[in-house]
């Protein structure tokens, strides 16, 4: 993995002579807003972060109490509420 400064310079990549090789490139425009990254989530504020990972943490013990809910056509499990 390759992270690129944002630079108006031509990027050379070059691959050997013995195989083959595949490139791929992604891009995106700056963020408008200072980001805040958390273990699963990324959001624009401290405080959205805290209550995205809070609601992240709470549907993993759901998940966990739930218990093996696995069958025959997969796991679905879905928590309202």
């Amino acid at each position: 993995m390759v992270i690129f400064h944002p630079s108006q310079q031509a990027i050379t990549l070059e691959a050997s002579a013995d195989g083959d090789a595949i490139f791929v490139i992604g891009s995106a425009a700056p963020h408008p807003h200072e980001l805040h990254l958390g273990n699963y989530s990324v959001h624009t504020s401290a405080e959205s972060l805290a209550l995205g990972e809070a609601n992240i943490e709470r549907l993993r013990q759901l998940l966990v109490a739930a218990g093996d809910r696995r069958n025959a056509s997969g796991t679905t499990p879905v928590f309202r509420g």
